[in-house]
């Protein structure tokens, strides 16, 4: 039994690692300093999950910044530019370019053209089969709204 919960745990976080070893030792150090403080003997799944959901860390490894990246993309009627998915994520352009953008792309959940950046449909799917859809982040305006 005790084999079997450390395979799920171990496999938690490779699967939430993206494949990049930096990310795994990170998320390692983190799942031990938890487990430090509750005086544990052993990282559980379930202390890992809960490391991931304190983190905003969801099961595929996408954070918050690039969900809430996603969901601008989707709730777009037209590509966005880098500027304005940084005003809207609150982080630097630089940060989403190097390091947010790439693991997306991979991933075929967006895609980056001329005229700006576009979720797939891959990405929609995901974002849909994950709970995270819905228009929260989509202001509309009507014409007719007098400001005062």
């Amino acid at each position: 039994m005790g084999a079997r919960r450390k395979f799920w745990t171990v496999r938690a976080l490779v699967q939430r690692s993206r494949g990049t070893p930096r990310i795994l030792v990170g998320y390692l150090k983190r799942c031990r300093d938890a487990m430090v403080a509750i005086d544990g003997q052993v990282v559980t799944s379930f202390l890992a999950k809960q490391v991931f959901t304190d983190l905003g860390i969801d099961a595929r490894g996408l954070s918050t910044t690039e969900i809430k990246l996603l969901k601008t993309l989707m709730n777009s009627d037209r590509p966005i530019g880098l500027k304005t998915l940084s005003v809207t994520t609150n982080e630097a352009e630089k940060t989403l370019s190097n390091s947010v953008e790439p693991h997306l792309i991979r991933e075929g959940f967006m895609i980056i053209s001329g005229s700006g950046r576009t979720i797939t449909t891959t990405g929609r799917d995901y974002l849909r089969k994950g709970g995270y859809s819905g228009n929260a982040s989509k202001l509309t305006i009507s014409s007719d709204t007098v400001r005062r």
